[in-house]
């Protein structure tokens, strides 16, 4: 999201210079100083700060707004957050502080692409042999954004739909890196990992299909659906035990009278969520926002379905 805005900024002739920042926060980026910001930003006279926030699955708290206040400068400060903000923010004398949070920032950066301010790209690959080290590292934590599996002009001719107006959007979904154990059936454990994809807006869990999603997310608005939307873990781990659980032919040899015999078998191999380990990334399904003539409505890139926009 900080390319996108300094993008943005740019675009518009707004000179963006750069600001070393003396904030011990990790939390907060300093994107630079700009000499002024544009007419659809806050209000503010003179130069502004400003500070770039990444996502996390966790809101922004009102104790690491304070940290990072204590060593911010005196003036105007412009926070772009991608994570939750909170709705009330300490008030300093001489100090103007605006935060937006993840959907004002989306909604403003979406605004930009439909009026071609900017225009939604995937990130540029770095052949940089000083970052071949970390590439697998950083691969890791990169977004994951599945493939459209709709052909969106197709689904809007069959449903006598053209000339509908659409917003192309990012729906937020999940990805969890599982380590655990597979228990066979005569209490043999052995380790494996596996990738699961967890959409909110179908309430589905499933192994991800690498072929079938990319690391290459475009900039795009992000929806989020409703926070009751996402699986308790209590759900969580009983999908993975179902998902995860395998059956395998074993030969195990039968006592008979006549002889050994072999008999081919389907054995269980069980998946013990209790032992695992879950770690979340964020992760996207491409979307349309229709804009009909009674509701807009969220088209899913994945089912073919419509959602009420959140």
């Amino acid at each position: 999201m900080e390319s996108a805005v300094r993008a943005l900024l740019s675009n518009r002739a707004i000179n963006v210079r750069p600001f070393e920042s003396n904030v011990k926060s990790t939390v907060f980026s300093c994107i630079g100083i700009a000499e002024k910001i544009a007419h659809d930003s806050p209000k503010m006279n003179g130069d502004v700060y400003l500070w770039h926030v990444a996502s996390d699955l966790l809101p922004l708290s009102k104790n690491e707004i304070e940290r990072w206040i204590v060593d911010v400068p005196v003036g105007n400060h412009w926070v772009l957050s991608e994570r939750e903000v909170p709705s009330e923010i300490p008030k300093l004398e001489n100090y103007e502080i605006v935060l937006w949070g993840p959907e004002m920032v989306s909604e403003w950066l979406g605004n930009a692409i439909l009026r071609g301010d900017l225009v939604a790209k995937p990130p540029q690959e770095t052949n940089d042999p000083e970052k071949s080290p970390s590439i697998k590292e950083v691969n890791q934590s990169r977004p994951t954004t599945l493939r459209s599996k709709i052909d969106f002009s197709i689904w809007i001719t069959q449903r006598g739909l053209d000339g509908t107006n659409s917003t192309p959007v990012l729906l937020e979904a999940r990805l969890w890196d599982v380590e655990g154990n597979l228990i066979g059936p005569d209490g043999q454990n052995e380790s494996h990992s596996w990738l699961l994809f967890e959409d909110p807006w179908s309430l589905n869990l499933e192994l991800l299909d690498e072929s079938k999603s990319t690391q290459n997310t475009p900039e795009l608005r992000i929806i989020k659906p409703e926070q009751t939307m996402w699986m308790a873990e209590e759900r969580l781990l009983s999908e993975a035990e179902r998902i995860l659980e395998v059956r395998r032919k074993e030969d195990p040899i039968i006592g008979d009278i006549n002889g050994p015999v072999r008999s081919m078998l389907l054995r269980k191999w069980s998946f013990n969520s209790h032992t695992a380990s879950f770690a979340p990334s964020p992760a996207y399904i491409p979307g349309w926002i229709l804009h009909l003539p009674d509701k807009s409505k969220i088209l899913h890139g994945s089912n073919g379905r419509l959602y009420d926009v959140p």
